[in-house]
């Protein structure tokens, strides 16, 4: 017999906007598909999950979806999505490459999506990052000041309970906020 592809991705697109990468996909049609995990690299080698975008399940029209890299690499970075059907196997989109101009003093959190540590990574070296972290209504959860190595510093997010928090990092005069989610 004929099978059917459990996917069939038409676009795949990143593109920078403002201070995130806007990425953009559509699928002609779907079968058991779950999820999408957008997935991003800065050497094109080694990927880390950044999010995840449920799927459709089984679709015969197209569908759109998009998702928004909030604290995107300076830089050229590579984003791919890992498509994953309701029984775990799972294919790999192509790669897409986008250009992004980070600013001085800018930190990033990596990865977005956090089980029990972050990092924080700046531009530039630093000898202290002053972190803090609130809740998504607003409340301050946790704060510290940290010794970078270099120009990286870990997070426990170990007693976070799961759920959407803001990080607040001022550094070599810049303040910087971006959003990760706890599992």
């Amino acid at each position: 017999g004929v099978g059917v592809l459990p996917v069939e991705l038409t676009t795949f697109t990143a593109r920078p906007e403002a201070a995130t990468v806007a990425l953009a996909w559509e699928t002609a049609t779907e079968s058991n598909s779950e999820y999408f995990a957008v997935e991003r690299s800065v050497d094109g080698k080694s990927f880390e999950q950044i999010g995840k975008v449920a799927a459709a399940g089984t679709s015969y029209a197209p569908v759109r979806y998009a998702f928004v890299d909030d604290a995107p690499a300076a830089g050229v970075s590579y984003y791919r999505l890992r498509q994953v059907d309701f029984d775990g196997t799972y294919e790999y989109s192509e790669v897409v490459a986008v250009a992004f101009e980070g600013k001085r003093g800018k930190a990033q959190i990596v990865p977005t999506l956090v089980s029990s540590q972050f990092d924080i990574v700046l531009d530039e070296a630093a000898e202290q990052v002053d972190v803090q972290i609130f809740s998504a209504n607003g409340q301050l959860v946790q704060a510290a000041t940290l010794a970078p190595a270099g120009n990286r510093a870990t997070v426990s997010a170990e007693r976070l309970p799961a759920g959407l928090y803001i990080v607040r990092v001022a550094t070599l005069g810049q303040v910087t906020t971006a959003r990760f989610v706890k599992q």
